[in-house]
């Protein structure tokens, strides 16, 4: 308004049609930088527990509940558009890779997508430079010299960042990849063992379905997604079936006497009528932030009463099934791994037993 009050003031005052359209411009409401949802591509929204498209007339259609139904219901409404920032970048990899990844991997990209967007949103693709993306990795993982605060988020978003330009060089939009040469932050590893004493205490707090999955966890290995999602078809004559999520790799867990005895003691609780092994009273399948929050509410009991020394994950009772077992070959075989480098480096958290020399 100070410019037009300026305009006006001038003896050379613009036509009456000019300061007209100055005012009423001026009223036109600005668009916004989101508050949230910002993992999310332009004019998508979650809003009710499903994902929602905004058309250019303001018509909300619906996409569907998760990130992967979604993605590939919105190549039908938005075409091919010029890829001018990253941005633009950014919602393509969202419409054409990630619907190609698993819900739970799609969840974990698109919160470092958000961050992508967040530092290189407005810049031309083929203005980033290899510069711009190791400060973006130092921030992100708070680096003072060789030390670095969060080195686990530095790696996963600079590892998504390389990923999204990756298909940008496939796409003919960038010569090459900026992250090329850039070092990646050192992988922590997690040196978290669950004792038997540790297992008993959560174990003890937790209702019966938990305690179920729990079993199963230590005697197959499994992670927590493939426990929650096993169903009747998973129980054969030679054992347990698992497509495992990760890899899909399918594993056959041979009956043993206790595995048995765990599967019929589910199978046993009610309601009997039903399709999950691990599931609720309602006899459906929990969801994995619902498992979670239980299991999570036990471990807190056993926190509160001084039964747990210090807290554990439930992913870490994989890395005890692997750690209890004497045959690393064996427990190896078990986790589902190709080689036993993985199951030395990652699950075996208990110290190695060595003979002195004499």
């Amino acid at each position: 308004m100070r410019a037009i009050i300026a305009a006006l003031s001038r003896q050379d005052r613009p036509p009456f049609i000019w300061v007209r359209w100055t005012i009423w411009s001026s009223l036109i409401p600005v668009g916004r930088k989101r508050k949230r949802d910002k993992h999310l591509p332009t004019s998508v929204y979650y809003r009710h527990n499903a994902y929602y498209f905004v058309d250019q007339l303001g018509k909300w259609h619906r996409l569907g509940r998760n990130l992967g139904e979604a993605y590939r219901s919105l190549a039908g409404f938005v075409g091919s558009t010029e890829i001018k920032t990253v941005d633009d970048l950014c919602d393509r990899y969202a419409l054409e890779v990630l619907p190609s990844y698993s819900t739970k991997e799609q969840k974990n990209r698109a919160s470092h997508i958000s961050r992508v967007r967040a530092v290189f949103g407005d810049m031309v693709p083929g203005e980033v430079r290899p510069t711009h993306v190791r400060a973006f990795r130092d921030k992100l993982g708070e680096r003072k010299g060789r030390d670095w605060g969060r080195p686990q988020l530095a790696l996963k978003s600079l590892a998504t960042l390389s990923h999204v330009f990756s298909w940008a060089a496939e796409w003919g939009l960038v010569e090459r990849n900026p992250c090329f040469g850039i070092q990646r932050p050192p992988q922590p590893r997690r040196q978290r063992y669950a004792t038997d004493k540790d297992f008993a205490a959560v174990y003890k707090y937790c209702p019966p379905m938990h305690q179920i999955a729990m079993d199963i966890a230590l005697l197959t290995g499994l992670r927590r997604g493939d426990i929650v999602n096993l169903d009747r078809d998973a129980i054969v004559d030679k054992g347990l079936l698992v497509k495992t999520s990760k890899t899909g790799k399918p594993l056959l867990f041979r009956w043993t006497k206790e595995l048995k005895s765990v599967v019929n003691k589910a199978l046993k609780m009610p309601p009997r009528v039903r399709r999950h092994i691990i599931c609720n009273r309602q006899g459906k399948g929990y969801t994995p932030d619902g498992f979670s929050k239980i299991w999570a509410r036990a471990r807190k009991k056993a926190l509160d009463n001084k039964e747990l020394s210090a807290p554990f994950r439930f992913n870490d009772i994989r890395a005890k099934s692997a750690s209890d077992d004497a045959d690393v070959d064996r427990a190896s075989h078990r986790l589902g791994h190709t080689n036993r480098q993985t199951t030395e480096r990652h699950y075996l958290r208990t110290a190695k037993e060595v003979d002195p020399l004499r």
